[in-house]
């Protein structure tokens, strides 16, 4: 579908919506990528203190 250069058949509050939408998306993806980086980072982090322990405790 091509793009209208004039929105002529849009009203105000969908517009509104829109440019909302567009500002907020962003923000979500972005917060969604931080989370599942923290959470990798956790969980290594707990892992390699959990081998560590392990090695000290009952040297092999």
């Amino acid at each position: 579908m091509p793009m209208r250069r004039r929105p002529a058949n849009r009203s105000k509050v969908f517009s509104v919506s829109a440019q909302t939408r567009a500002t907020i998306a962003p923000t979500v993806r972005q917060a969604t990528r931080i989370n599942s980086h923290t959470a990798v980072f956790e969980h290594a982090t707990a892992n390699q203190a959990t081998v560590s322990s392990k090695a000290k405790v009952c040297p092999a």
